[in-house]
């Protein structure tokens, strides 16, 4: 392994003392680990790497002997001038239904800065990119790969368009070309036999991710919203029976007043009394329970199973925002 590939596993330069080597082991280690990425035989090969990497530059006698048996000329990344730097953009799929997830990845070698996404008009962006780095040969020298991948879901048919994404690389100016997808329709979540050509319902999820880093123990937050397609006659029915419990709720707070009984309670019994009579509302309609149903489609149940939980995460400990969520769906 030369001295370019074993310091560049690191992104560290060759001058890095312990504790940024430290760091970067932690970070990438992480970022690489088998159990966060399984089933990727890359990320396994490469956590190898890492810990191989650390193992000899934390090392102060293998460390020496490595920079003894290697020239140290290389600096991460090397000059600007010596390299061809690259902005790339890529999407898993030529075509897909309305509201399906898609993988959309922008990758860039070096240092970048100022990075523009592109306008994305009939899709819903998931959340925030997930980044991971690599390690990549440019012109003969070992340099940095940042991959931005954005999970997008379509909320129109027909053929949509991908704009250009510029980024900044060293005071050079690149950009990507227009992607154009192909968007079929969607069968109804809810309704039998009717295709999306409503207003998707959209469910919210957040995951909490615990990184140990030293004596550290950080907590990061994924928010993640998923689509779920629905016919326009289903978005009446589910229209007319948030109107249904409201209806109830409103009543059982007057009846409440009126008798003299705790209002909140009555509310409470209105609400639930009015729940009864959606569903019985929607098992005359046959469509199945906005309430109840959306956490059985299976891009919902797929990111259950990963560990997400109901409802958005802005890092406030007042509320459960799993609870927040179902008791805003219960009323609404």
């Amino acid at each position: 392994m030369s001295t370019s590939n074993l310091y560049a596993v690191l992104n560290i330069d060759s001058k890095a003392d312990e504790k940024s080597i430290r760091q970067a082991y932690y970070q990438l280690a992480h970022l690489y680990h088998p159990d966060k990425n399984q089933g990727s035989k890359e990320a396994e090969e490469h956590f190898k790497r890492i810990k191989s990497a650390y193992e000899i530059l934390i090392d102060p006698k293998q460390r020496k002997a490595y920079d003894e048996k290697h020239s140290l000329k290389f600096e991460f990344g090397g000059s600007k001038e010596d390299i061809t730097h690259r902005f790339e953009v890529s999407l898993d799929k030529e075509h897909c239904s309305y509201g399906e997830e898609l993988e959309l990845s922008f990758f860039y070698t070096g240092e970048g800065r100022y990075f523009k996404k592109p306008e994305l008009q009939g899709f819903e962006i998931s959340g925030k990119p997930y980044v991971n780095f690599q390690q990549v040969q440019v012109d003969g020298q070992v340099v940095k790969r940042t991959q931005l991948k954005y999970i997008i879901a379509p909320i129109e048919t027909g053929i949509l368009e991908i704009g250009q994404a510029f980024i900044r690389i060293h005071e050079k100016l690149f950009q990507t070309k227009p992607i154009h997808l192909n968007v079929y329709s969607n069968a109804c979540h809810y309704l039998q036999g009717h295709e999306s050509d409503g207003k998707p319902e959209k469910v919210h999820l957040h995951y909490k991710n615990i990184i140990k880093r030293n004596a550290q123990t950080l907590t990061e937050w994924q928010n993640h919203s998923i689509i779920i397609p629905r016919s326009a006659k289903a978005e009446m029915l589910h229209d007319h029976g948030r109107m249904i419990k409201l209806a109830f709720s409103l009543l059982g707070f007057v009846l409440a007043e009126y008798t003299g009984q705790h209002s909140l309670l009555g509310m409470l019994v209105g609400n639930i009394v009015g729940g009864l009579a959606t569903t019985l509302y929607y098992s005359l309609h046959q469509c199945k329970n906005r309430w109840r149903d959306f956490s059985r489609n299976k891009t919902v149940e797929h990111y259950r199973n990963l560990d997400y939980r109901y409802g958005k995460q802005t890092g406030s400990g007042f509320l459960n925002h799993s609870f927040v969520y179902f008791l805003k769906r219960s009323f609404l």
